[in-house]
């Protein structure tokens, strides 16, 4: 079973973090529709932060503290659910939050590991010596198991160093991949398809259904990535970017019955039922 997800993709602007916050919240509803007292973690490992603010919180504390070693998890994880304060209830929901400060800490991180002398000829870290960073990331996905049934990275374009120690630590990658014409070749070039064990599923998003377009794009995830991998398609929607405006809401919050919400409904039940 994909216990921890990552969710990441090449280019911006493709519903990365939407996709992350449907994914983490759907997974804790469906422990709770289960009658399980089991939780869910959502790991912000963006920079930019926005897996809180997206949620209604304003957290004190960053992840950035725990990869440093200045922090227990304990110590950094806040609870989401708001219901005490008028806002929506999520009782098995967790945030371990990113703030501006984590990127200071990438780049001490990343000093550290090319001081050490462990990266490889061709720039990359080298599993087999097992670095700092890699080790220490697979030490906190070792932890997290043990307490949490799921757990979801938010993670930027998966182009650096940093990236590839998170790759290790990981069970599976769900990579949304934007409708157009540069995103799938980009996705296409990065990921190997089904040769590519770790790439869980691919998320078509932005989708215009009725486009030449955008049946061509879909045909060829199709074609590259095989079609079980690629997941039902994500619609166009303003419901989707005003969900988080309405008061930090994810799309199940606020509009349930939605398209976009029963897409992403459709993913998050392959990974609860373990079929990715």
């Amino acid at each position: 079973m994909v216990q921890i997800l990552a969710v990441t993709s090449v280019k911006g602007g493709v519903g990365k973090t939407t996709t992350a916050l449907s994914l983490a919240h759907g997974l804790a509803r469906k422990l709770e529709q289960a009658g399980s007292t089991e939780s869910v973690l959502l790991i912000d490992l963006d920079p930019r932060g926005e897996c809180a603010p997206c949620l209604g919180l304003d957290p004190e504390r960053c992840v950035g503290e725990l990869l440093l070693g200045h922090a227990r998890p304990e110590q950094i994880i806040i609870r989401t659910d708001r219901s005490r304060q008028g806002g929506p209830s999520r009782p098995n929901l967790y945030l371990l939050p990113a703030t501006r400060r984590l990127e200071m800490a990438r780049t001490q991180l990343l000093a550290d590991v090319a001081a050490q002398g462990l990266l490889s000829g061709v720039g990359q870290l080298d599993s087999s010596e097992q670095p700092a960073l890699t080790a220490r990331l697979r030490r906190l996905f070792a932890e997290l198991r043990q307490v949490f049934a799921f757990v979801v990275v938010d993670y930027p374009s998966p182009l650096d160093l940093f990236w590839q120690a998170v790759y290790y630590g990981v069970d599976g990658c769900v990579v949304p991949v934007k409708s157009d014409y540069l995103s799938v070749k980009s996705a296409m070039a990065h990921w190997a398809g089904p040769a590519d064990d770790k790439l869980a599923a691919v998320l078509p998003t932005f989708v215009r259904r009725h486009q030449v377009l955008t049946e061509q794009t879909l045909e060829e995830l199709s074609r590259h990535f095989g079609k079980e991998r690629v997941s039902r398609p994500v619609p166009a929607s303003v419901r989707v970017a005003e969900a988080p405006a309405a008061g930090g809401l994810t799309i199940f919050e606020y509009a349930p019955g939605s398209t976009p919400a029963r897409a992403y409904w459709s993913l998050v039940e392959r990974i609860y039922d373990g079929r990715i």
